[in-house]
């Protein structure tokens, strides 16, 4: 799993000061109270990004490019914790199925293999299309857009898998404390 925030994000958001990151006004709350709303259905798609736009509403003398990748940033980091936090989880419970798959002997293909087998094509293919859109623009908008993409993509993944999760412990019936409701 690539839980390592790309290189270039963090060199794009260097130069911010800690004064600076204080006074940004980024509350994450404004995208899980989204998600949570929407019960974690197709439509929270719609909540990705609202704490970084939230965050640059706030700005009343405009929005600077240095703010601008602190707020995408921000929101970014929030989905890596959740990425963090859901792949391991459910990568454990898809274990848990192969191992009663083995036990019953029906052949069926590994879904813990498939999520890692997905995984590992997914980091290249979202860094591919952040690039893309990242040399459509030159200089600092080209930038934004890369950490908008960076955030959109991952954003898109983690609740992909925190619908699998979802969807699949209550098929199975998992157990509450071993797996944990979506979203937190």
């Amino acid at each position: 799993m690539r839980k390592i925030i790309p290189l270039i994000a963090l060199f794009l958001v260097a130069s911010i000061t800690f004064a600076q990151a204080q006074d940004t006004g980024f509350d994450s709350s404004i995208t899980t109270d989204c998600i949570a709303s929407l019960e974690l259905s197709d439509d929270a798609a719609q909540c990705i990004g609202q704490s970084a736009t939230a965050c640059l509403t706030n700005e009343a003398d405009g929005v600077s490019s240095t703010l601008k990748q602190l707020c995408v940033f921000s929101e970014l980091e929030e989905w890596q914790k959740r990425l963090e936090v859901v792949y391991p989880a459910l990568l454990d419970h898809l274990q848990d199925q192969d191992d009663q798959v083995l036990v019953w002997g029906w052949g069926q293909t590994s879904k813990a293999e498939a999520l890692q087998n997905f995984d590992d094509a997914w980091y290249p293919n979202a860094e591919a299309e952040c690039r893309f859109e990242q040399s459509l623009w030159e200089g600092l908008e080209g930038r934004d857009d890369y950490l908008w993409c960076q955030m959109k993509q991952t954003a898109e993944y983690v609740l992909l898998l925190e619908t699998a999760i979802r969807d699949t412990c209550r098929h199975d019936h998992c157990q509450e404390e071993k797996y944990p409701k979506w979203p937190n």
